[in-house]
């Protein structure tokens, strides 16, 4: 051959003949072409509203009501063919392990998408933690979704993770069974260590009991990490399924098991089922998912994202709303936000406070014979407002309540109940009076008397040089209960004001908290790290049961109609703390 030139082909062979023969053999005699020994390669890609109609899907398997769903193909070289991929909730927890960009995220989508066309939102309930990419963000559209929490959403975090907690203790007591719950988790060892870097290991330990715990008491965790060992090796043995797709470093892969040979440059979506060591591919979540997946116009979440408006349905999943930063009075006394009028009367010295932030329901305090409650918190901190809705809830709760309101100070509270308010300088002769009177009537055992509340704002600024406020709370006298509030710094540095008695009864609010110090005034701790930020009326409830997170409620009608009414000028004293910073209605 001249240079440069192609080179000339090479003869065929006897075998090659021979193939031919047979092809030319088998054309004229009408003959099938015989199928392959081998079947086909897996598909770089497919999406999940095709799988049906792949010849292979068809095995007979029930993927119907509480069946499982159907998420990809399984190669299966020693069966030669190909399978569906399966997997049920009912199965066991659910790893995805695979690189940026390997499709795990997408896994999850997937897997969510499956559940929504499959499940009846009265059997199964979703949610989700995205704190990856935001992918998860699309399956909030399904009617098994109850939320979707993003990673800067600390506080709807917090709630739901205490809501799985909380399920998984009722129904290990078997107070309830419920319906099956599935955890969507993307990245889960980046929100762990997160939790850890936030202090927050009562949520870290509470994720891990719900990891550990679930699957045995109906809750399924779906989650995803980059690399086989970002998890421990305890959390890692909890997930009865292990699906690994494309790693960064492949010789990660002999952490579970796996030949390294084999991750090679794999497509996303691409890996291997580590129970069986089988290749598989995973589906992409449908562009236009079918009708039944999504929500139906009209049918929202079962609950919105404020507490105050929170309605439930008996066949969806309850939203993880958020804590409301303003609660009018009128709006929780007698009433459950959650589910309308409380069911019922309120326990016996009940006072319902506000809105606690790990139930989004309505919290109180029972206050019984000789106890009394202190509000604390820093100026402007709603501490009025507080103790204002504090005043009326206990004359609307508590039935033939007497009430005396004094306030040494300028405060929201004067004019709000006329009829009820004394002078500051006389709140030692009614001690003393009320001392006397419990002295005769101690050896009464009949019913016991209409409750006398004494609401005192600014107690700080409230002398008692008779010692008779002192002895009047240290009686813990029949009926009798003081309610005081005072800024937090002075409270904390007086030790022989009256209102130490006061904090005897480990009964109180605090609000706006300095979390390492505040909580010395009931001798109990505080957490250690704000689940946010603390808008006025925000604070902690301090009773028998520990502490809790509550939005207080205040009669913010009245006290706005006051703040109107007071006008001052910049040069002139600084104006009463009416609106405790909140919006005015």
């Amino acid at each position: 051959a001249a240079p440069g030139a192609a080179p000339d082909p090479e003869p065929p062979t006897d075998l090659d003949r021979l193939v031919a023969a047979a092809v030319r053999a088998s054309a004229r005699a009408g003959m099938r072409t015989s199928p392959a020994p081998w079947p086909d390669p897996l598909p770089a890609e497919i999406n999940l509203g095709d799988l049906a109609a792949e010849p292979w899907a068809h095995d007979g398997v029930d993927t119907g009501d509480d069946g499982p769903v159907t998420l990809g193909i399984v190669d299966d070289p020693d069966a030669q063919c190909l399978r569906p991929l399966r997997w049920a909730p009912e199965t066991g927890h659910l790893l995805v392990v695979g690189a940026p960009g390997s499709g795990t995220s997408t896994t999850l989508r997937s897997v969510a998408e499956a559940l929504a066309v499959t499940r009846c939102p009265a059997r199964l309930h979703m949610y989700a933690i995205d704190f990856g990419g935001g992918a998860l963000a699309a399956t909030g559209a399904y009617p098994i979704t109850g939320a979707v929490i993003a990673a800067g959403e600390r506080e709807r975090l917090e709630r739901l993770v205490h809501r799985f907690r909380s399920q998984l203790e009722e129904r290990r007591a078997g107070v309830t069974t419920g319906p099956r719950l599935v955890l969507l988790v993307d990245n889960l060892p980046g929100l762990l260590a997160a939790l850890v870097d936030d202090r927050r290991l009562d949520l870290h330990d509470s994720l891990l009991r719900i990891v550990t715990d679930g699957s045995a008491l109906g809750v399924t965790i779906v989650a995803t990490a980059e690399t086989p060992h970002a998890l421990s090796l305890s959390v890692s043995a909890a997930f009865a399924h292990t699906w690994c797709l494309r790693l960064a470093d492949r010789t990660d892969a002999l952490a579970i098991g796996l030949d390294p040979a084999g991750m090679g440059a794999l497509p996303a979506g691409r890996g291997f089922a580590v129970a069986t060591g089988l290749e598989i591919q995973i589906a992409r979540p449908s562009a236009a998912p079918p009708p039944r997946a999504l929500r139906q116009p009209g049918r929202g979440r079962a609950g919105s994202t404020t507490a105050t408006t929170t309605t439930t349905t008996t066949d969806g999943p309850a939203a993880i709303g958020l804590l409301p930063e303003v609660i009018d009075t009128t709006t929780i006394i007698g009433h459950d936000v959650r589910a309308g009028p409380a069911p019922g009367p309120a326990p016996e010295g009940w006072l319902p406070v506000g809105v606690s932030s790990a139930t989004l329901a309505t919290v109180g305090v029972t206050i019984r014979d000789g106890d009394h409650l202190l509000v604390a918190g820093p100026p402007r901190s709603g501490r009025s407002g507080v103790l204002a809705h504090l005043a009326r809830a206990a004359l609307e709760t508590w039935p033939g309540a007497e009430l005396t309101v004094v306030c040494p100070r300028s405060s929201p509270l004067r004019g709000l109940f006329p009829g009820h308010e004394r002078r500051s300088d006389a709140l030692g002769a009614l001690a003393a009076e009320l001392s006397e009177a419990a002295d005769v009537d101690e050896t009464d055992t009949g019913p016991p008397p209409h409750p006398r509340v004494i609401v005192v704002d600014d107690a700080d600024a409230v002398d008692d040089p008779t010692g008779a406020l002192s002895r009047l709370v240290r009686s813990r006298t029949r009926a009798v209960i003081v309610i005081a509030a005072g800024a937090t710094e002075l409270l904390l540095s007086d030790y022989g004001h009256w209102t130490k008695e006061v904090r005897r009864s480990r009964l109180g609010i605090v609000l706006r908290p300095t979390l390492e110090r505040d909580g010395e005034l009931w001798q109990v701790g505080l957490p250690r790290r704000a689940p946010g930020p603390f808008p006025p009326g925000r604070g902690y409830l301090v009773g028998p049961g520990g502490v809790d997170l509550v939005q207080c409620a205040a009669p913010l009608a009245a006290i706005a109609r006051l703040a109107a009414s007071t006008t001052t000028t910049p040069s002139g004293p600084r104006p009463p703390d009416t609106a405790m910073g909140m919006a005015h209605p």
